[in-house]
Parts: C-alpha cells; sequence; structure tokens
C-alpha cells in the first residue's frame, strides 16, 4: 500500500499508480476502497484516491500527486481537505 500513489477507475478496471509504474486491475473503485480505508488514502471524486503520503500540494479544485494535477469533485472538497488536515498533523485518516 505505501507504493500506491493514487488509484483511478476507468470503467470495469482500476488503474493504480505507484512508485514503480502503472498496473491495470479489473475491479472497481467502489470494491477496492473498503481495502484502503485507514491506510492514508481518500477520495478526491467517485473514480479517484490518493495516497494523502503522496499528496504535494492542494487547493480548492485539484490534488498534486508525484507531479500529476488530480480534480476534486465539489462534493468531495470538505472531507479531503479535512482528512489532509489531520494527516498532514499526524493523526493519519479518521
Amino acid at each position: 500500500f505505501l507504493r500506491i500513489m493514487y488509484l483511478e477507475s476507468d470503467k470495469h478496471y482500476v488503474h493504480i499508480h505507484t512508485a514503480d509504474g502503472e498496473f491495470r486491475v479489473r475491479d472497481t473503485i467502489r470494491n477496492l476502497s473498503p481495502r484502503f480505508e485507514g491506510r492514508g488514502f481518500a477520495a478526491i471524486r467517485a473514480s479517484i484516491l490518493v495516497n494523502m503520503a503522496y499528496v504535494t500540494a492542494a487547493s480548492a479544485d485539484e490534488v498534486m500527486v508525484n507531479g500529476e494535477h488530480l480534480p476534486i469533485a465539489r462534493t468531495y472538497r470538505n472531507d479531503f481537505r479535512r482528512r489532509l488536515t489531520v494527516f498532514m498533523a499526524g493523526g493519519g485518516l479518521p
């Protein structure tokens, strides 16, 4: 889990972006999400989970992970900001 930077769904596949490259598995974010809860990951939209340890910058509408700009959906903004603040303060994810 530590080498995974973010997961992104595309129809019936999930692209797993890691420090070692990108991998594709036949699954859904909805199915995989419970496995990542409490492990430092947070949703920024229905189709993207990010590893907070790899977030290098965040604004109101996007997150930067390993140099990539990922859009934050409006409905996820407040929860993501709260989780990022707690994570950065050393509290992990609530």
